[in-house]
């Protein structure tokens, strides 16, 4: 089984998705998201998508779909999910999809991150230590 951690700061949370990521690895993600937001008391939830090289594609659609529908379960609780570092390609997806404007996305490029979180309106401390840990 695929080991995916969170890593908080405050009421954040970061999830780094590994380098090589199986879309048939969203059993992890979904056993996991609502543990993270329960114990952290998250009110965000990051998932960086920087470094992964998607594997079986053809799951694409399901894990976006799975993504959509936990975002909405922790909308409930008044969590906001973001994803950073996503390519223009599932981007496309995501809004064909219907579920785009569902996320805080913020693209692939080199200052995306520090937009990304200064939009965010973390504290500097809270910024700095996701930062860290991307």
């Amino acid at each position: 089984m695929l080991d995916i951690q969170v890593i908080t700061s405050g009421q954040i949370g970061l999830v780094n998705l590994p380098k090589n990521f199986d879309f048939k690895d969203k059993n992890v993600l979904k056993e996991r998201v609502p543990e993270w937001v329960k114990a952290f008391q998250l009110t965000l939830l990051v998932f960086n998508f920087t470094d992964t090289v998607f594997v079986g594609s053809s799951g694409v659609y399901p894990f976006f779909q799975f993504l959509g529908e936990q975002n909405l379960k922790c909308a409930r609780r008044k969590v906001r999910f973001a994803i950073v570092g996503l390519s223009s390609e599932y981007e496309r997806l995501l809004e064909g999809m219907g579920i785009k404007n569902k996320f805080l996305l913020y693209p692939n490029g080199d200052s995306f991150a520090h937009e990304a979180l200064e939009s965010l309106r973390l504290s500097k401390q809270e910024a700095k230590a996701i930062l860290e840990a991307m």
